[in-house]
């Protein structure tokens, strides 16, 4: 018996965790619609990769605690308290082992619910973010696959000023996020042959401009490399 009234429970939370998985979707649409066309782009494409997963631990951590909670109170109310102390029912074999299991399922959980919370925290700064970072590493943006590097412009800048990008009008300077500019825009490598220099195209840190030939871009379709100043 009292196993099934777990088991019923179990099944009734079930439902109940797929009602809170679809209300933090709802929340998240919700806070989509302030973000940029580029960053809810990204938002959406972390939601399809990592949405399926989430949700089930989501769920199995909201079933497994609330069934803790329900096998915790069936054995308040059947086991003496002997000083403060709950002590088993001499012979009652089958309830030391739902207790035995009970213990295992709450190991269990806690286990989850920190797993949980640690994902929840890395998709937060993730949203958070919505664009290349140095830690990050790689963004998917809206002109395609996003890396940074740090390396030394003087030669790339002097071939831009030799044609047509003046330092009155396009001044080098680098931007307090640590972003390297060219007037306005952000300085991006990309595969020349597809992307002349002079190209301007959209970045997840701004309107960018080509100034520079990456090689790597020429294997991997789309790829841009932004210049930066900083450190892994």
């Amino acid at each position: 018996m009292k196993r099934a009234i777990v088991a019923v429970w179990v099944v009734a939370l079930m439902s109940v965790a797929v009602d809170v998985y679809q209300e933090v979707r709802m929340r998240t649409m919700l806070i989509s619609v302030e973000l940029t066309d580029a960053q809810y782009a990204a938002l959406d494409r972390l939601a399809k990769q990592d949405a399926q997963d989430e949700a089930s631990l989501i769920a199995s951590a909201a079933v497994t605690t609330a069934a803790d909670r329900e096998i915790k109170r069936i054995a308040d109310e059947n086991m003496p308290r002997q000083g403060g102390f709950v002590g088993k029912e001499t012979g009652d074999a089958e309830y030391a082992a739902l207790v035995e299991e009970a213990e295992a399922i709450v190991d269990e959980s806690n286990a989850l619910i920190t797993e949980v919370e640690e994902l929840v925290t890395d998709m937060s700064a993730k949203v958070d973010a919505a664009h290349l970072t140095a830690s990050g590493g790689v963004f998917y943006g809206p002109s395609g696959k996003e890396k940074w590097y740090a390396l030394d412009m003087a030669n790339v800048v002097k071939y831009m000023r030799d044609h047509g990008f003046p330092e009155d009008a396009y001044p080098y300077h680098v931007r307090e996020d640590g972003v390297k500019m060219l007037g306005d825009y952000v300085m991006v490598a990309a595969d020349t042959t597809v992307r002349p220099k002079g190209t301007e195209l959209e970045t997840s840190l701004g309107i960018g401009l080509v100034v520079d030939h990456c090689a790597e871009a020429e294997k991997v379709s789309g790829l841009i490399d932004i210049a930066t100043t900083w450190r892994e």
